[in-house]
């Protein structure tokens, strides 16, 4: 009888225990884990690839084209975009948030000057504290920055080309790279088979140098469109890049969102013999004497 009641004593406590750990369960569920938002400036909203802050899309500190020095106010960020949804530039610091949409006077750039991008619409003008949405009328690679001191920001469709001495047509415009199909985290741009010549040159975006973000204050404010330096560490607004083995080549720059640019340039062919027939050399310049009766005529004026 002893041993019954043993027994029976520890199945109703083990009973007790069952029913107790089940009621804690339904009624005092856990609460959900705090998501944590690192310190920084973002781009958020649903024209990109997510619904919330993601460390993907933090702005970073850039260069000021002028002189081509980082300046601790100016951020920008290369960002896929949709046409549907807008977004904010928010700052965070700590538990603040602070979201900015456009102030007055935002808009299209109506006359870009001559080194800024020809082949994309430019977006320019201040920014306020607001949930207005800045809006973009295409899905494609945007460049988005602002500038915290000044509050002016701008927003340009981003298309990739390459431009110099070493490309097919100099450093009179850029040659165009193909773009892939739209992707909220990553694109890529590419030409194949293209002569590439010895000689210098640069990646630049939409057929520009710059776009200036002020140029009235004591400060003058551009930030730079193009990429130099090497291919394994492009810089913005850095020094020409140069080819010195010449052929047909696989050009190429790719993007992924929280990671950046990667670039490439395959040689994958040599170029082909160049055809002089034809070619006239002449002299020209005032150091040539025009009256000279056995001289020929120079055809070129």
């Amino acid at each position: 009888m002893f041993k019954n009641s043993i027994k029976l004593m520890s199945m109703i406590l083990l009973a007790g225990l069952v029913v107790f750990s089940s009621c804690k369960k339904d009624d005092e569920e856990d609460p959900p884990p705090s998501v944590i938002v690192l310190d920084g400036i973002y781009v958020t909203g649903a024209s990109t690839a997510y619904a919330d802050f993601n460390t993907n899309a933090t702005m970073a500190v850039t260069r000021n084209e002028v002189d081509q020095t980082e300046r601790a106010s100016l951020y920008e960020l290369y960002i896929p975009l949709t046409a549907t949804g807008g977004f904010n530039i928010v700052k965070v610091a700590g538990s603040l948030h602070t979201t900015y949409g456009p102030g007055a006077g935002w808009g299209i750039v109506a006359e870009p000057t001559n080194d800024e991008p020809k082949d994309a619409v430019i977006q320019r003008g201040a920014v306020e504290e607001s949930a207005t949405t800045f809006n973009v009328d295409a899905d494609g690679m945007y460049h988005v920055v602002i500038d915290m001191e000044l509050m002016i920001a701008t927003v340009c469709q981003v298309h990739w080309g390459i431009i110099g001495a070493a490309t097919p047509d100099g450093w009179g415009t850029s040659t165009v790279l193909t773009e892939s199909a739209f992707n909220g985290t990553e694109m890529s741009w590419e030409i194949t088979e293209m002569e590439f010549h010895g000689g210098d040159w640069k990646y630049r975006y939409s057929n520009g140098w710059k776009i200036e973000l002020d140029t009235v204050g004591t400060d003058d404010v551009k930030v730079n469109t193009n990429f130099g330096g090497v291919l394994d560490a492009l810089v913005p607004g850095g020094d020409n890049m140069v080819n010195d083995a010449p052929g047909i080549y696989t050009i190429g720059i790719s993007y992924v969102l929280g990671t950046g640019y990667t670039a490439s340039a395959v040689k994958t062919g040599d170029l082909p013999p160049t055809d002089w027939t034809g070619v006239v050399c002449d002299a020209v310049g005032t150091g040539v004497s025009i009256d000279n009766p056995d001289a020929i005529e120079d055809p070129s004026g």
